[in-house]
């Protein structure tokens, strides 16, 4: 499994065999409200938060999730609020509510100045967790819209643990019809020291912008090459 600052999936993977499942006991308890609102004849989650903790009955560490022989996981959240179509705010957290742990504080607002202009803003804030240095990461980014065709994206990364711009990527976007171009520069900070660069170019098929082609060179971060 992945270690990560969040609760993990029930879901087993497949075994060859059945003696490779450890012997544990879950109880995940959660609370979801939603409040809704009706939009241009559209039903609209206004507000969304689930509210959600482990009980282990018998307790399986999950790396990075929790303490070993800890009987309570964090008490997680995530708030999902959108109380105009041109803003939304999303907010989580992991309290160590019940015993002694890790605390995480994500938050996320993204709003629409105009039709053309989008900004966006966040914080990834860590602290206490075993297995990922205590951080405090602020993140931001815009979009611009110049014409029919043409769209410029910045976005910024600086860890205020250390005072390091951590990252920096700025992209040119062209609209080809069926598919969208983008061809930008990233710079990577070195902990603080000499930069690194990179470039990416990225082709996304409009009809499902899951799906794109990028091509890329990446700043190999500590490396110092």
């Amino acid at each position: 499994m992945t270690t990560r600052p969040q609760l993990p999936s029930f879901d087993f993977p497949e075994f060859r065999s059945i003696d490779a499942i450890s012997s544990w006991a879950v109880w995940q308890y959660g609370v979801r409200n939603r409040l809704q609102t009706q939009r241009d004849g559209d039903t609209i989650n206004w507000m969304e938060l689930d509210t959600y903790f482990d009980l282990n009955i018998q307790e399986p560490y999950f790396a990075g999730v929790t303490y070993q022989n800890a009987r309570f996981s964090n008490l997680y959240d995530k708030l999902r609020w959108n109380p105009l179509p041109w803003l939304t705010v999303k907010f989580d957290t992991a309290l160590p509510v019940f015993v002694g742990g890790f605390t995480e504080i994500n938050t996320d607002i993204a709003f629409m100045v105009t039709s053309d202009l989008t900004f966006d803003i966040g914080q990834r804030y860590i602290n206490n967790n075993p297995y990922f240095k205590n951080s405090n990461l602020i993140v931001g980014g815009a979009y611009l819209r110049l014409n029919e065709n043409w769209g410029f994206h910045l976005m910024e990364q600086y860890e205020v643990v250390g005072n390091i711009l951590e990252s920096q990527r700025y992209e040119i976007y062209r609209d080809l019809s069926s598919w969208i171009a983008s061809i930008g520069l990233l710079i990577g900070s070195n902990n603080g020291g000499s930069n690194q660069y990179g470039v990416i170019f990225t082709l996304t098929l409009k009809d499902a912008p899951q799906t794109s082609l990028p091509f890329s060179f990446n700043p190999q971060l500590g490396s110092g090459k």
